[in-house]
């Protein structure tokens, strides 16, 4: 890692170590290597845990990390707004994304000529997994209550959950060097896997909706029934029925979070989200900072022109999803179909992050003992190259879309809320208000509270809480698109 090597050269962290561990007297940027593992011996038990964490199997880290960050976003999606974009969003997540792994996989092939079809397609799938939690975030946050954040939202989790069906079948073809099955039997593995996922998750949601209905007001218990809603919905669904775990997650959480969320407690409800939001935040930070420690430890071998063949590689990515929507766009339009117009379209190109789902799937081919030991070195350096252009593309979209999809919103006049809609909603609160104010002076009358200090009462004034602002919000924005055409 001559990179890291330079870095420290020019800031020096000795200073810290020497600060942090005075007993210490070794480098803290070297590494050595023991009986079992390598560290980084100025760190102590830290570094000795950091190299402990970066040997954890990729499998495990899917397994742990991807149910809950699947499940939250799918449970958060509206399901008005879901009914009028699904299908564009799913003629992106399928055909859209077969496409651009395809065009993704031409390009790669141009810059590794060494490399097999199969090893090109594979990369192509997994850099085609979209993660884009910058632009859902800031859409949410303005509050514009468009469709464009359900059909952004939407079209990501279709696309991982259809990008990790691909993954699947191509890992399979790329370990064994050829593609062992026929044409019809992947088609009909793909169908069983993306259709079995989707219906086996809905019944998933089902069940667990009816059971945490049968609960009152246990918050631990309604909570922990979410939590292996979605871990026992993603194990079951890829151990026991052989479907996609990931499409499993989705239907299951679009389900209980539209249908199954009457059968949660009213003062359980908030608590719920609260917890949703920082289970995935704390599953999305950790994926970042295994893949960081892993990269760190590794013995990945790469150079300057993998670095910028990672920047091709994502300029072409751009440029594919853009050929994407205008070759998909005019179809969906022929359908009287929703379609996002070109303003949108721009955000749904220019917001298409790539993220955890990405990294986890690298550091799975990365983890592969059959690619690592083989005596092909084509093969051998597949798994490094691999990771390496994923964390590469995933990098750049955060450093490069993420941090500019905001002035591009306000340039496109998209972080504005519509007038009328804005007017209901401030009426509908005004309401809110007013029935609370009615309340307190009912209370006035009984005998038993009469006697209160009522100009105490109203200091404290009347505060409508988060879950019934979100509430009426998106009952206002379920009018809107309930009234809203169609078609462009």
């Amino acid at each position: 890692m001559d990179w890291i090597q330079s870095v420290e050269s020019v800031f020096n962290f000795d200073w810290m170590d020497s600060l942090i561990f005075p007993e210490s007297t070794t480098n803290p940027s070297e590494k050595v290597t023991g009986d079992t593992e390598e560290h980084v011996p100025g760190l102590g038990e830290l570094g000795e845990s950091a190299s402990f964490m970066a040997d954890m199997d990729a499998h495990l880290l899917l397994f742990i990390f991807l149910p809950p960050l699947i499940f939250e976003s799918a449970y958060n999606v509206n399901g008005t707004h879901f009914s009028k974009v699904v299908y564009a969003a799913a003629v992106y997540a399928v055909p859209g994304l077969i496409f651009c792994s395809s065009l993704t996989a031409a390009i790669l092939m141009a810059l590794y000529p060494e490399w097999s079809i199969l090893q090109a397609a594979l990369l192509g799938a997994l850099t085609s997994a979209t993660d884009p939690v910058a632009v859902v975030a800031l859409l949410k946050q303005i509050g514009t209550g468009s469709l464009l954040d359900t059909l952004i939202e939407s079209e990501s989790l279709l696309n991982d959950g259809t990008a990790m069906v691909a993954f699947t079948v191509l890992f399979e073809a790329v370990k064994a060097g050829q593609v062992e099955a026929s044409a019809l039997s992947i088609l009909l593995q793909f169908v069983k896997m993306a259709i079995g996922g989707g219906m086996f998750g809905v019944a998933s949601g089902y069940f667990f909706s009816h059971w945490i209905g049968t609960i009152f007001n246990h918050s631990e218990v309604e909570v922990s029934l979410t939590v292996c809603a979605a871990y026992l919905t993603f194990f079951v669904g890829e151990h026991f029925f052989g479907v996609s775990g990931v499409l499993a997650v989705v239907g299951c959480g679009i389900y209980m979070g539209n249908y199954g969320d009457t059968q949660v407690s009213p003062e359980v409800e908030e608590f719920l989200h609260e917890f949703w939001e920082l289970l995935a935040y704390l599953a999305n930070t950790c994926i970042f900072v295994l893949t960081g420690l892993i990269i760190f430890y590794s013995d990945m071998q790469f150079d300057k022109v993998d670095l910028l063949k990672t920047i091709l590689l994502y300029c072409g990515i751009m440029v594919i999803r853009a050929l994407m929507f205008a070759l998909f766009n005019p179809l969906i339009r022929r359908t009287h179909h929703y379609y996002p117009n070109m303003n949108e379209t721009a955000i749904c190109c220019w917001g298409a992050l790539r993220g955890a789902v990405a990294l986890a799937l690298g550091m799975l081919v990365y983890d592969n003992a059959e690619l690592k030991n083989s005596s092909d070195p084509v093969r051998a350096q597949y798994g490094d190259l691999v990771l390496f252009h994923s964390a590469g593309i995933v990098v750049l979209t955060l450093l490069v879309n993420a941090m500019s999809v905001a002035k591009l919103l306000k340039f496109l006049g998209l972080d504005r809320i519509d007038e009328l809609k804005e007017k209901l909603f401030r009426v509908s609160m005004e309401e809110i208000q007013m029935a609370g104010n009615r309340e307190v002076e009912s209370l006035k009358l009984d005998e038993l509270i009469s006697c209160a200090s009522w100009p105490d009462v109203r200091k404290h004034g009347f505060e409508v809480s988060e879950t019934d602002m979100k509430r009426t919000h998106n009952a206002v924005d379920d009018m809107f698109a309930a009234f809203s055409p169609s078609v462009r």
